[in-house]
Protein backbone atom coordinates (compact mmCIF):
# COMPACT_ATOMS: atom_id res chain seq x y z
CA UNK A 1 0.00 0.00 0.00
CA UNK A 2 1.23 3.48 -0.88
CA UNK A 3 1.50 5.86 2.11
CA UNK A 4 1.67 9.65 2.27
CA UNK A 5 2.91 11.65 5.26
CA UNK A 6 0.80 14.70 6.06
CA UNK A 7 1.55 17.47 8.57
CA UNK A 8 -1.21 19.85 9.69
CA UNK A 9 -1.28 22.85 12.01
CA UNK A 10 -3.68 21.71 14.70
CA UNK A 11 -6.15 19.21 16.16
CA UNK A 12 -9.18 20.26 14.11
CA UNK A 13 -7.10 19.99 10.90
CA UNK A 14 -6.01 16.53 12.04
CA UNK A 15 -9.57 15.33 12.63
CA UNK A 16 -10.80 16.77 9.36
CA UNK A 17 -8.00 15.65 7.04
CA UNK A 18 -7.65 12.19 8.55
CA UNK A 19 -11.28 11.45 7.68
CA UNK A 20 -11.48 13.29 4.36
CA UNK A 21 -8.27 11.83 2.93
CA UNK A 22 -9.19 8.30 3.95
CA UNK A 23 -12.75 8.61 2.64
CA UNK A 24 -11.83 10.29 -0.65
CA UNK A 25 -8.59 8.50 -1.54
CA UNK A 26 -7.93 5.64 0.87
CA UNK A 27 -11.22 3.76 0.80
CA UNK A 28 -9.89 0.98 -1.44
CA UNK A 29 -6.80 0.38 0.68
CA UNK A 30 -4.46 1.59 -2.06
CA UNK A 31 -3.31 4.74 -0.27
CA UNK A 32 -2.78 5.31 3.43
CA UNK A 33 -2.25 8.63 5.15
CA UNK A 34 -0.22 9.28 8.27
CA UNK A 35 -1.51 12.67 9.48
CA UNK A 36 0.57 14.53 12.10
CA UNK A 37 -0.78 17.35 14.29
CA UNK A 38 2.10 19.79 14.65
CA UNK A 39 0.39 21.91 17.37
CA UNK A 40 0.69 25.17 15.49
CA UNK A 41 2.16 26.73 12.40
CA UNK A 42 5.43 27.78 14.04
CA UNK A 43 6.25 24.19 14.99
CA UNK A 44 5.21 22.85 11.57
CA UNK A 45 7.52 25.32 9.84
CA UNK A 46 10.35 24.75 12.34
CA UNK A 47 10.08 20.93 12.15
CA UNK A 48 9.56 20.64 8.39
CA UNK A 49 13.14 19.40 7.84
CA UNK A 50 12.69 16.70 10.45
CA UNK A 51 9.30 15.75 8.98
CA UNK A 52 10.86 15.43 5.54
CA UNK A 53 13.42 12.99 6.97
CA UNK A 54 10.73 11.07 8.89
CA UNK A 55 8.49 10.80 5.83
CA UNK A 56 11.33 9.61 3.61
CA UNK A 57 12.69 7.29 6.29
CA UNK A 58 9.27 5.68 6.68
CA UNK A 59 9.20 5.02 2.94
CA UNK A 60 6.26 7.32 2.20
CA UNK A 61 5.58 8.05 -1.47
CA UNK A 62 5.19 11.77 -0.76
CA UNK A 63 4.94 14.36 1.98
CA UNK A 64 2.28 17.05 2.32
CA UNK A 65 2.32 20.18 4.50
CA UNK A 66 -1.12 21.76 5.06
CA UNK A 67 -1.16 25.32 6.42
CA UNK A 68 -3.36 28.39 6.65
CA UNK A 69 -2.12 31.54 4.94
CA UNK A 70 -3.36 33.58 7.91
CA UNK A 71 -1.77 37.03 7.81
CA UNK A 72 0.97 36.23 5.31
CA UNK A 73 0.62 38.47 2.26
CA UNK A 74 1.06 35.59 -0.17
CA UNK A 75 1.98 31.92 -0.45
CA UNK A 76 5.52 32.80 -1.56
CA UNK A 77 6.02 34.68 1.72
CA UNK A 78 4.79 31.64 3.65
CA UNK A 79 7.05 29.32 1.63
CA UNK A 80 9.96 31.61 2.48
CA UNK A 81 9.56 30.80 6.19
CA UNK A 82 10.79 27.25 5.61
CA UNK A 83 14.46 26.27 5.53
CA UNK A 84 16.35 26.43 2.23
CA UNK A 85 16.23 22.64 2.03
CA UNK A 86 12.44 22.50 2.38
CA UNK A 87 12.02 25.41 -0.03
CA UNK A 88 14.10 23.48 -2.56
CA UNK A 89 11.89 20.44 -2.12
CA UNK A 90 8.78 22.59 -2.63
CA UNK A 91 10.24 24.07 -5.84
CA UNK A 92 10.89 20.65 -7.42
CA UNK A 93 8.71 19.92 -10.42
CA UNK A 94 6.84 16.95 -11.85
CA UNK A 95 7.90 13.49 -10.73
CA UNK A 96 10.89 15.00 -8.88
CA UNK A 97 8.58 16.67 -6.38
CA UNK A 98 8.34 14.75 -3.12
CA UNK A 99 7.09 17.44 -0.73
CA UNK A 100 3.88 19.36 -1.44
CA UNK A 101 2.43 22.48 0.16
CA UNK A 102 -1.34 23.02 0.45
CA UNK A 103 -2.40 26.46 1.71
CA UNK A 104 -5.85 27.63 2.78
CA UNK A 105 -5.96 31.28 1.74
CA UNK A 106 -7.60 32.20 5.02
CA UNK A 107 -8.14 29.30 7.37
CA UNK A 108 -9.42 25.75 7.14
CA UNK A 109 -12.89 27.16 7.75
CA UNK A 110 -12.78 28.97 4.39
CA UNK A 111 -12.44 25.55 2.76
CA UNK A 112 -15.42 24.25 4.76
CA UNK A 113 -17.50 27.19 3.54
CA UNK A 114 -16.66 26.37 -0.08
CA UNK A 115 -18.83 23.24 0.17
CA UNK A 116 -22.38 24.46 0.96
CA UNK A 117 -23.77 20.91 0.69
CA UNK A 118 -21.44 19.72 3.44
CA UNK A 119 -22.28 22.77 5.60
CA UNK A 120 -26.00 22.02 5.29
CA UNK A 121 -25.42 18.34 6.09
CA UNK A 122 -23.32 19.20 9.17
CA UNK A 123 -25.76 21.92 10.31
CA UNK A 124 -29.21 20.69 9.24
CA UNK A 125 -30.94 23.84 10.53
CA UNK A 126 -29.07 26.17 8.14
CA UNK A 127 -30.06 27.25 4.68
CA UNK A 128 -26.49 28.26 3.87
CA UNK A 129 -26.11 28.61 0.10
CA UNK A 130 -22.47 29.65 -0.17
CA UNK A 131 -20.61 32.79 -1.08
CA UNK A 132 -17.30 33.64 -2.76
CA UNK A 133 -14.33 32.11 -0.97
CA UNK A 134 -10.71 32.81 -0.29
CA UNK A 135 -11.60 36.42 0.48
CA UNK A 136 -13.31 36.63 3.88
CA UNK A 137 -12.31 35.34 7.27
CA UNK A 138 -13.58 31.78 7.29
CA UNK A 139 -13.83 31.29 11.03
CA UNK A 140 -15.88 34.46 11.52
CA UNK A 141 -18.22 33.60 8.66
CA UNK A 142 -18.64 30.01 9.82
CA UNK A 143 -19.34 31.24 13.35
CA UNK A 144 -22.08 33.48 11.96
CA UNK A 145 -23.59 30.59 9.97
CA UNK A 146 -23.63 28.45 13.12
CA UNK A 147 -25.11 31.25 15.21
CA UNK A 148 -27.88 31.89 12.67
CA UNK A 149 -28.68 28.16 12.81
CA UNK A 150 -28.94 28.31 16.62
CA UNK A 151 -25.66 26.61 17.47
CA UNK A 152 -22.14 27.63 18.48
CA UNK A 153 -19.06 26.97 16.42
CA UNK A 154 -16.58 24.57 18.01
CA UNK A 155 -13.59 23.89 15.75
CA UNK A 156 -12.93 20.31 16.91
CA UNK A 157 -16.55 19.20 16.84
CA UNK A 158 -17.24 20.85 13.52
CA UNK A 159 -14.23 19.18 11.89
CA UNK A 160 -15.72 15.84 12.93
CA UNK A 161 -19.23 16.81 11.78
CA UNK A 162 -18.36 18.11 8.32
CA UNK A 163 -15.68 15.57 7.32
CA UNK A 164 -18.11 12.76 6.34
CA UNK A 165 -19.94 15.08 3.92
CA UNK A 166 -17.10 17.23 2.60
CA UNK A 167 -16.17 17.00 -1.07
CA UNK A 168 -12.84 18.57 -2.05
CA UNK A 169 -13.97 18.45 -5.68
CA UNK A 170 -17.17 20.36 -4.89
CA UNK A 171 -15.29 22.87 -2.74
CA UNK A 172 -12.76 23.34 -5.54
CA UNK A 173 -15.50 24.86 -7.67
CA UNK A 174 -15.80 27.81 -5.27
CA UNK A 175 -12.32 27.98 -3.73
CA UNK A 176 -9.24 28.47 -5.87
CA UNK A 177 -6.96 27.65 -2.94
CA UNK A 178 -8.82 24.36 -2.33
CA UNK A 179 -8.54 23.54 -6.04
CA UNK A 180 -4.78 24.13 -5.93
CA UNK A 181 -4.43 22.18 -2.66
CA UNK A 182 -6.50 19.26 -3.92
CA UNK A 183 -4.47 19.19 -7.16
CA UNK A 184 -1.30 18.90 -5.04
CA UNK A 185 -2.86 16.17 -2.89
CA UNK A 186 -3.91 14.25 -6.00
CA UNK A 187 -0.40 14.65 -7.48
CA UNK A 188 1.09 13.26 -4.26
CA UNK A 189 -1.38 10.36 -4.31
CA UNK A 190 -0.52 9.57 -7.93
CA UNK A 191 3.22 9.12 -7.24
Amino acid sequence: MKRIGVAVEGPSDLRFWRKVLHRCLGQHGLIGFDVHNMSGRARLVRDADRLLDVFRGAGYSAGLLVLDLDKNPCVENLRGQFSERVQGELRATGDNRYLHLAVAVRKLESWYLADPNAIRAAIPTTDYAGIGYDSGWGKTTLGEVCEQAGTRYNALLFAEQIAPYYSPERASELSESMRLAWDRIMHAAAK
